[in-house]
């Protein structure tokens, strides 16, 4: 019974490879938009969230082979 969160990679952050699920995803881009409308215009923490939210779309809608 211990070993089940390693079987189910509950132990792994998305962020260490492991493809974003569905929930993370929308969860994540979520998080993201509401922070880029938080920020001022000229905000320069916004050129950070914009890459972001742009690396999460590419990763998920990319097709295979171009990755």
């Amino acid at each position: 019974m211990a070993n089940i969160g390693r079987e189910m990679r509950e132990d792994v952050s998305p962020s260490q490879g492991a493809p974003v699920e569905s929930a993370d995803f929308a969860v994540k881009t979520s998080e993201l938009r509401q922070q880029l409308q938080d920020l001022p215009a000229h905000d320069p923490k916004r050129e950070t969230i914009q890459q972001q939210l742009n690396a999460l779309y590419e990763s998920r809608y990319k097709p295979s082979r171009f990755k």
